[in-house]
């Protein structure tokens, strides 16, 4: 449960930050969430390309 709404994800643990897709967003019903300015670049692995991130927020996660 993410927020209140069932997802299917893998979090990983050997990062600082876990990145969703704008559809998933869309889909969860995230767009109540109050999205910030990312302050900070985020690369994939091995990337030298910054990923265009729309914002960015804190979620309470709950494992089934």
């Amino acid at each position: 449960m993410m927020s209140g709404n069932s997802i299917r994800f893998l979090i990983d643990t050997g990062t600082t930050v876990n990145i969703i897709d704008e559809n998933t967003f869309k889909n969860l019903l995230l767009e109540k969430v109050n999205l910030t300015q990312a302050k900070s670049n985020f690369y994939g692995y091995g990337s030298i390309e910054a990923l265009k991130v729309m914002g960015k927020f804190t979620a309470n996660i709950e494992q089934n």
